[in-house]
């Protein structure tokens, strides 16, 4: 019978990676505090056996994913965070700025003064929640972000006017910045932040920006390759945005708000159309709500056009 605790290296890290992955699902295995559980699968492993615990321990990569919170730490936390750091080594960060739970504007956040001088080190930076209150006391964020490809904002409340320019102090801080995950942009914000070089944007919502404000932002993003947008078209006018001469390297557009009436989902189903006829090699990703709502009307749409149209 094989034992695991005497499987190759390579497919014990191999298992090790896919177990702690972020993006999949974790059950907890040990009790640990509410803070450390996204630790809960890395830091189960090292309990299995002596050799499973060396294996893990030597592994920077599985303790890549930083949590920082904003209100203050125990002691016990910023120990830990110490450690999981010390064991991180020398590989990225992916570090995700929970703003959640109390805060005293007065005081100051130990774990965030703790992790600001490895931020040079983050490869992405998430703020879930992100509380507009506290926005000039994070922002402009300190130093320079050689490795930093991609940072996720959601802010906390939906009324807000968005992030200001503040948010990047200048392009050159980041110069590898590839990806932006936004909720509620400002125009603003935009001012500062290196566009040519992204190769994707996503908006989960426009916030406040207006036609002239998506048309001068995509018109600056000629490296563009994947876009998230809420709405293929909506209140735009031709040209379209998403037209070649604006986006020319554009291959992907995901659509993800196509819930409209009868006649508004015809219009849009329109505009995907002629969008597809005039880019050759896009491809659309829509919900599959609305490829339901458009199934008698892809009927009678050229195959090599309906098929480039995806379902999410």
């Amino acid at each position: 019978m094989l034992q695991i605790d005497t499987l190759p290296v390579e497919l014990l890290q191999s298992i090790f990676l896919f177990a702690t992955d972020n993006h999949q699902s974790k059950s907890s295995y040990v009790g640990f505090p509410a803070r450390l559980e996204h630790l809960t699968p890395a830091l189960t492993l090292t309990y299995v056996c002596s050799r499973w615990r060396s294996i893990s321990l030597a592994m920077g990569r599985l303790w890549s994913h930083v949590v920082v919170f904003f209100s203050d730490s125990t002691a016990q936390e910023l120990l830990m965070l110490t450690w999981q750091l010390e064991r991180a080594g020398s590989c990225p960060l992916h570090v995700t700025v929970d703003t959640s739970g109390r805060f005293d504007r007065g005081g100051r956040s130990r774990s965030w003064e703790f992790i600001q001088h490895h931020l040079p080190r983050s490869q992405t930076l998430f703020f879930p929640n992100l509380e507009m209150t506290l926005h000039d006391f994070i922002f402009p964020l300190p130093g320079q972000f050689p490795r930093l490809k991609r940072i996720t904002v959601r802010l906390a409340s939906r009324h807000t006017l968005g992030l200001k320019a503040s948010l990047f102090a200048s392009a050159t801080s980041v110069p590898s910045l590839e990806s932006l995950d936004l909720r509620n942009p400002h125009a603003a914000m935009f001012n500062t932040i290196p566009l040519p070089q992204l190769n994707s944007i996503r908006f989960s919502s426009l916030g406040t920006l207006d036609l002239h404000s998506i048309y001068d932002l995509l018109r600056k993003c000629s490296a563009l390759t994947h876009l998230f947008f809420p709405s293929p078209r909506g209140r735009y006018e031709v040209p379209s945005p998403f037209s070649p001469i604006i986006l020319p390297q554009l291959s992907s557009l995901t659509v993800n708000d196509c819930k409209l009436d009868e006649e508004e989902s015809q219009s849009t189903l329109r505009d995907l159309v002629t969008i597809l006829a005039a880019r050759p090699g896009l491809q659309v990703l829509v919900p599959a709500e609305a490829v339901s709502q458009w199934e008698m009307q892809l009927i009678d749409i050229p195959d090599h056009l309906r098929n480039r149209i995806l379902v999410l």
